[in-house]
């Protein structure tokens, strides 16, 4: 059994951009991954300019074989359901299809994948990590989103009141229902929850529409979800003729950082991306941190060579995030939002445009 210096479990946007960095460093690196490349990976799909500068990706070098929708406008609305764009007169943004972003960084990666790859067993050792008896690897980083196994091997819950629910669907749509149904086609629209603990969003990319919501209140998700769908359909947004083509809404669940303590160091062990639970608390948006951590995970292997990658050995990597992200000092209890804070953030945000812009500028880019 070959000894690898890294293996990566998880082979999204944290897991390549990890794997990718290692190699390039001279560091023999394999991902491990339970599904298939590409493989079906909802969210909302949108990524600033600031990934595309961390991955060292031209959007231009990216567009000529994928989708990749050009955003330069946002859409808030309000709570009279009333719709105001907020034009940026430039590309702030852009709109992926996950299945094809992922699988294009993990190709691009050029490490070896090992795929349907489902990990049962870790086993630390005192020189190397263990995966089902049959790989091992001097350091083992968790790449494998809100469930990965190697979170749940260094003690890590997966349930807590930062753990956000998650409902998407995303379509293939003809382009004249776009142009019929679609009032702001290339604009992602915003709506706030009533409690502000998450919001929907209403968002086509070129030929296809994807359609959420996100909450911190994960047992009314599927409610909240009906709401916002009976107010597309009152609204005349989602006639029959659109939603009996929509592909099911599926779900998924993430933390958001800095939701408390985590461990993030184990002995040979890191965590990166959604395992680390670094999503952002303002928009959810999780590509940003996944990469900036995860090239903050290879640098500390970098650096760690020639030690026995212990815990202490790892322990800059906390320090790191610390200095990226902030203190994870969140309170273990998210209070509820008060009426006053309700009248508020509806009144001078979502009420007026220089609120709405504040919105977009400071909480989604």
């Amino acid at each position: 059994m070959e000894l690898l210096d890294v293996i990566v479990v998880g082979g999204g946007p944290a897991g390549s951009t990890c794997a990718g960095l290692l190699k390039r460093n001279g560091l023999s690196v394999a991902v491990v991954d339970k599904e298939s490349f590409p493989r079906s990976k909802l969210c909302a799909g949108w990524v600033t300019n600031s990934v595309f500068d961390m991955l060292h990706l031209s959007p231009e070098e990216y567009s000529r074989d994928h989708v990749l929708q050009p955003i330069s406008q946002f859409t808030v609305w309000d709570r009279n359901n009333k719709a105001h764009p907020v034009n940026f007169r430039e590309t702030v943004s852009y709109g992926i299809l996950r299945r094809e972003f992922d699988s294009y960084l993990l190709e691009r990666s050029g490490v070896k994948v090992y795929e349907e790859y489902r990990v049962n067993g870790i086993n630390v050792m005192p020189e190397y990590v263990e995966l089902n008896g049959d790989l091992k690897a001097k350091v083992i980083v968790g790449a494998g989103g809100h469930f990965c196994p190697v979170s749940k091997s260094l003690g890590n819950s997966v349930s807590d009141t930062y753990t956000l629910a998650a409902m998407e669907s995303e379509t293939k749509l003809d382009e004249h229902l776009i142009k019929k149904y679609v009032s702001y086609p290339g604009s992602p629209e915003v709506i706030y929850l009533e409690d502000l603990k998450g919001y929907a969003w209403f968002f086509s990319k070129d030929s296809y529409l994807n359609i959420g919501i996100g909450s911190l209140k994960r047992k009314d998700v599927h409610r909240s979800l009906s709401v916002f769908l009976d107010t597309l359909k009152r609204s005349g947004r989602l006639p029959d003729e659109l939603l009996e083509q929509l592909n099911p809404f599926t779900g998924h669940a993430y933390k958001i950082y800095p939701g408390g303590e985590r461990n993030l160091v184990g002995e040979r062990a890191l965590l990166v991306g959604d395992s680390a639970g670094f999503s952002s608390s303002t928009s959810g948006e999780g590509i940003r941190p996944a990469v900036l951590s995860a090239s903050l995970a290879a640098e500390t292997i970098i650096e760690a060579q020639g030690t026995m990658f212990s815990r202490s050995d790892l322990g800059n990597y906390r320090k790191k995030i610390i200095s990226a992200f902030g203190k994870p000092d969140a309170p273990s209890v998210i209070k509820e939002t008060s009426q006053i804070e309700r009248f508020l953030f509806n009144t001078l945000l979502l009420g007026t445009g220089a609120g709405r812009r504040y919105i977009i500028k400071n909480l989604f880019l």
